[in-house]
């Protein structure tokens, strides 16, 4: 069994998602690095983009968080995504 602390983070955080009535359904990607989430996909609302961040901000060993769910049909790519993806 693995017991590396992202890994667990990621299943942690993962199962919080999961049991969450408004998110359940939702495609959201989970990365952990040093403790640090990162949330990406796509997501109907801005409530539902808040409720996965509040989740992850109160799921214990979560040192930070990088909330990048985008909220609604914006299909365009951000500045940021632009900038890292060289677009």
């Amino acid at each position: 069994m693995n017991h590396d602390p992202d890994i667990v983070l990621t299943y942690r955080v993962i199962a919080r998602i999961v049991g969450d009535p408004a998110l359940r359904r939702q495609r959201i990607t989970v990365e952990v690095q040093d403790r640090v989430v990162t949330l990406l996909g796509k997501v109907p609302s801005v409530q539902a983009r808040l409720v996965a961040a509040d989740l992850v901000r109160h799921t214990p060993g979560v040192r930070d968080l990088c909330n990048r769910l985008r909220a609604g049909g914006r299909a365009e790519p951000d500045a940021f995504d632009q900038l890292v993806s060289g677009w």
